[in-house]
């Protein structure tokens, strides 16, 4: 079954949302929007999911939404797919359901929504349309809590921190330094989390 998924803007997304202050709810809303604008490039628009996975994530969280923009069929190729780091993508999910904190099928969707984040060139938070990092630490700390704690006290950026935790699984050594305090690049990965992308303002995010 081919879906053609129609790019939406975070206020539509929201406009349709059941609970516009949760985290999650957010967190899918910047995600869809990003990825149909092409500033992050997950697999697909549902960012990575299977077809009925996407549209229940839709009805669970922006009721009424999913009839106007899946358009299932299977008379055509689906027009969303788009030049792809698969193995990337796949590996970044398979990490995140590793430490996920329970087996909910909202955190499973949690764990793709990182993954297509982490598809952008931007902090993991405005590639995820989060207001900053706390946001994207509350969601990590909820979810995926053992992979939190690897981060905690250090604080590296999460997107590196993620991909440094696929090097060090794949016992790659892509850092030029022997440690992170010696390394000239220290400051790109434990520095302030500014970013020039406007995000959602003045929001309050909830963690349920």
């Amino acid at each position: 079954m081919n879906t053609n998924i129609q790019a939406v803007s975070y206020d539509w997304l929201m406009a349709h949302a059941r609970s516009p202050e949760d985290g999650m709810t957010m967190a899918f809303a910047g995600v869809i929007q990003s990825a149909g604008k092409g500033e992050i490039q997950p697999p697909n628009l549902g960012m990575g999911l299977s077809v009925n996975k996407f549209i229940e994530l839709l009805d669970q969280y922006f009721p009424g939404a999913s009839p106007e923009m899946c358009d299932v069929s299977d008379k055509a190729e689906s027009a969303d797919c788009l030049p792809f780091r698969m193995d990337e993508f796949q590996d970044l999910v398979e990490l995140l359901l590793e430490h996920r904190s329970n087996d909910s099928e909202q955190t499973e969707w949690l764990a793709y929504a990182f993954a297509s984040g982490c598809m952008g060139k931007d902090h993991l938070y405005a590639d995820m349309g989060l207001p900053g990092r706390p946001a994207v630490s509350a969601l990590l700390e909820f979810h995926f809590t053992a992979l939190f704690l690897k981060n905690e006290g250090r604080k590296m950026k999460w997107k590196k921190f993620l991909y440094k935790q696929l090097c060090d699984r794949a016992e790659i050594k892509a850092c030029p330094a022997p440690s992170c305090s010696v390394c000239d690049e220290y400051r790109n990965c434990f520095g302030t989390e500014d970013s020039a992308v406007k995000v959602q303002p003045d929001v309050v995010v909830t963690v349920a």
